[in-house]
């Protein structure tokens, strides 16, 4: 047999009727089902993982300050500076999607 044959069998299995219509308000609640599972799933590893990352960057700032080198200072406030803006921008993230979403209905009520 070769892969035609399978490829072939294959399309002939394909229910295309499978596919519905889907309403956007469907969608849309679809969609912030699967953002809340993702953002449920996140919440407890992500402070953490802040924490750890900070602790990290700290040491980091305190080697630059005994080794004197302004580089390795850098690398430790940007590890810092980057942790509180990941984490700021993660516990806002359910106010942003909620303006987004308020925005997208009150635009499409608008129509």
């Amino acid at each position: 047999m070769n892969l035609m044959f399978f490829t072939v069998l294959a399309a002939e299995n394909i229910d295309s009727g499978a596919v519905q219509a889907v309403s956007s308000s469907d969608f849309s609640h679809s969609i912030n089902a699967v953002i809340q599972f993702i953002y449920n799933s996140l919440d407890p590893i992500v402070f953490p993982i802040a924490k750890l990352v900070l602790l990290i960057s700290a040491l980091v700032l305190l080697l630059g300050g005994i080794l004197m080198s302004k580089n390795i200072k850098k690398a430790g406030w940007c590890g810092i500076a980057t942790t509180i803006a990941v984490l700021f921008l993660f516990y806002l993230a359910p106010l942003i999607l909620g303006l987004i979403i308020t925005a997208a209905k009150t635009a499409g009520a608008g129509k």
